[in-house]
């Protein structure tokens, strides 16, 4: 039976790739050579996984094999797993249900970066440096972090109680924290640095980048902004969209932003500016280094391209 799905297994990731072949303008027939090589690559399949050292799934044989691909075909190109897509889908819709806290691994161990203002934990006092050891009584030492913070996030209004150890207290915290909608901002700062010069700071490229944005400079232009900076250092890029939407309230109405091109005529886009926001009419400075990156980059080169700002 388990040799039986197996062989399924690898028959379908073949099919797979067969019918990828057919998708296009014609339809193509494989060649001896490109059977031959789909073969090998399935017995290499079936190989790894009878006699690798220890228990080994077909998926994580794939995506091994896919990311080692690219790796040496591409550096510009990532594979992402179904989870590590959502989790970045997460990221880029610029809201979220959980509990609102950064988390990252530090010395072996599940560490809060940082409670996001405003969150529920945050009204709860979780402060950076808290170490979450249980998740609903579970171990998070045995688990990997995309799975702690699956089992962190959750629908709205749903209870999940972690147990906290922080630094100074002898014994740990039990908390029971309400699920509610996250937001994450990208314009990290917009504050006045004198009575003349705004300064406006994108983190990243979300859903809602446009808006916060148009919002931000609205805000200080009421205070008085004669000129503005605008920070996309550490800036590694996001959703192309909000970059020309961004692009779209500093360059001239139907001033091209961005052209994407590619192997087939349909990769071919123009992307242009819309004239449906005031001019900004100010001088800018566009502040970059060596983390300003994907969509960071087309905003500051569409400044630059078009003159108005430095």
């Amino acid at each position: 039976m388990h040799k039986t799905w197996r062989y399924a297994a690898a028959a379908l990731f073949v099919l797979a790739i067969v019918a990828g072949a057919f998708v296009g303008d014609q339809l193509l027939a494989l060649s001896d050579h490109t059977r031959d090589r789909l073969r090998l690559y399935t017995e290499l399949l079936e190989t790894s996984k009878e006699a690798y050292g220890s228990d080994v799934s077909y998926e994580d044989l794939v995506f091994a094999s896919i990311r080692g691909m690219l790796r040496e075909l591409d550096p510009h190109t990532n594979f992402l797993s179904p989870d590590a897509y959502t989790s970045m889908r997460d990221r880029q819709q610029g809201s979220f249900y959980g509990l609102g806290i950064l988390v990252g691994v530090r010395d072996g161990k599940l560490t809060v970066i940082t409670p996001i203002p405003g969150s529920p934990a945050d009204r709860l006092g979780m402060k950076a440096g808290d170490v979450i050891s249980l998740i609903e009584g579970d171990p998070t030492e045995t688990m990997t972090l995309d799975e702690a913070v699956g089992r962190l996030k959750g629908p709205k209004d749903t209870k999940v109680t972690i147990t906290v150890s922080r630094r100074g207290l002898e014994d740990p915290l039990e908390l029971t924290i309400t699920r509610a909608e996250v937001t994450q901002e990208t314009v990290s700062y917009e504050y006045m640095l004198d009575d003349e010069t705004g300064y406006v700071a994108i983190r990243d490229f979300a859903r809602s980048t446009g808006r916060e944005v148009a919002e931000a400079l609205k805000k200080l232009k009421g205070e008085g902004m004669k000129r503005l900076v605008l920070d996309l250092r550490n800036n590694g890029g996001g959703l192309l969209d909000q970059a020309i939407e961004v692009a779209d309230q500093f360059v001239p109405g139907e001033s091209k932003i961005v052209e994407t091109r590619g192997r087939i005529r349909s990769s071919y886009s123009t992307y242009s500016s819309s004239g449906k926001y005031e001019e900004l009419g100010l001088p800018l400075v566009v502040l970059v280094n060596g983390g300003t990156a994907s969509a960071a980059e087309i905003l500051s080169g569409a400044i630059q391209d078009h003159d108005v700002g430095l």
